[in-house]
């Protein structure tokens, strides 16, 4: 996207969600985020997050199993073992 896209973009959301432009470019860079985020990123951020909150790893899985198929980008199928692999490596 060209800058006067990008400014136009944030310019319409400014006014739909009435946000100062601070937070516009925090929410711009945010969408960003969440939109460029691959599916094994995706799969090792989450996992830290759950056990950083004290979920264990049999608790884990099939949780990201779950939301994998529910996200936003192309969505495989994950097995068990497949996301292990992901988190941990080959």
């Amino acid at each position: 996207m060209k800058n006067d896209q990008i400014n136009s973009f944030k310019e319409k959301i400014s006014l739909f969600l009435d946000l100062d432009k601070v937070n516009i470019d925090k929410f711009y860079d945010e969408l960003l985020n969440v939109f460029s985020e691959t599916e094994k990123d995706y799969i090792s951020r989450r996992h830290k997050e759950l056990k950083k909150i004290g979920y264990k790893n049999k608790e884990i899985y099939p949780l990201i199993i779950n939301e994998v198929s529910n996200c936003l980008f192309k969505g495989n199928i994950f097995t068990e073992r497949q996301i292990k692999r992901i988190i941990y490596g080959d």
